[in-house]
């Protein structure tokens, strides 16, 4: 029996190719070689499945942390100051500035004096008299915009 008979008849179910003298053993150890022992297989699954499971809570992780984040912009932006109007006032009979402050002024505006002082400011008075039937423009804070 030739080496090229012998080869034929000893190789591997899986062997499907012509074996000649050099091929055969290269087939025969590629074939044993790229087999993976199930002990292998366990310790690929085994590190798979804890790098999907990482994967995972670092994943769940950065979406809780956005979303807490998102909370509390929404938060810090619901305590956002006022927007500042200003509206024009006509002055009536016994009107004084400090009539108008009063019904114009809020807790954002500060000291009474100071509204005053700026209602003053905008109107280009030099002091405090005013007369009916002018027109004062009057600054006042709204919550919307």
């Amino acid at each position: 029996m030739t080496v090229r008979n012998a080869m034929r008849n000893n190789r591997p179910d899986n062997c499907n190719t012509y074996c000649t003298s050099h091929s055969a053993v290269r087939v025969l150890n590629s074939n044993m070689t790229s087999r993976k022992s199930p002990r292998r297989n366990y310790f690929y699954e085994k590190h798979l499945l804890l790098l999907l499971a990482t994967l995972l809570l670092m994943f769940v992780f950065a979406w809780v942390l956005s979303e807490k984040t998102n909370i509390s912009q929404v938060k810090a932006s619901s305590v956002e100051e006022p927007y500042k109007y200003y509206t024009s006032v006509q002055v009536k009979q016994g009107d004084s500035l400090w009539s108008i402050a009063s019904s114009y002024m809020t807790a954002e505006c500060g000291e009474v004096s100071a509204y005053i002082d700026e209602i003053k400011e905008l109107n280009h008075l030099s002091n405090d008299a005013i007369h009916a039937g002018e027109y004062l423009l009057v600054p006042y804070y709204e919550p919307v915009y």
